[in-house]
């Protein structure tokens, strides 16, 4: 079983800590890809897990729960500075969906890197369609631009005559 820690620490010193974990609820595993800061000192992670997860405090408590999949699915997950969750979102079409690189720019939106199966969409934290990407018969890398609320700015998907991925 593994986890993801998302983890602050200016200076040296320990300010917070979170886990995204699957394993108490039933998932087999959950991995970090890719993390990044903004400006204001909000931290954001990508990575993927698989059927259910959930963010825990350093307390071991449930923040909050990420959306239930069929099988893996990709996330982005923004905290504040003080480590309070701010927002989630899945990419997710019922197969193996994974999100991988993210960065900030310069006025604390976020882009990430991924690939998808064949038709995923794009929840945000409370369950809702937020965007579908364009159905592939191979897989599909993209390339996802969200504002610091989590929104959808763009996407660029590929889609050649083999895989695609988005790293």
């Amino acid at each position: 079983l593994t986890s993801t820690m998302l983890v602050e620490v200016p200076g040296g010193q320990l300010k917070w800590y979170h886990t995204v974990d699957g394993s108490s609820l039933g998932s087999y595993s959950s991995f970090g890809y890719g993390s990044a800061t903004d400006g204001s000192g909000n931290c954001y992670t990508s990575g993927v897990y698989t059927s259910v997860a959930a963010i825990y405090n350093a307390s071991g408590q449930i923040v909050t729960n990420l959306r239930n999949v069929t099988q893996t699915a990709g996330y982005v997950i923004k905290m504040n500075s003080s480590g309070a969750f701010q927002w989630s979102v899945v990419v997710d079409d019922g197969d193996h969906d994974y999100t991988y690189g993210i960065a900030t720019d310069p006025d604390g939106n976020v882009l990430t890197t991924g690939y998808y199966v064949t038709n995923a969409t794009l929840f945000n934290h409370s369950g809702s369609a937020l965007l579908t990407f364009p159905t592939g018969t191979f897989l599909r890398g993209y390339i996802l631009k969200l504002t610091t609320s989590g929104v959808p700015m763009w996407h660029v998907t590929m889609d050649g005559s083999g895989n695609e991925f988005g790293y």
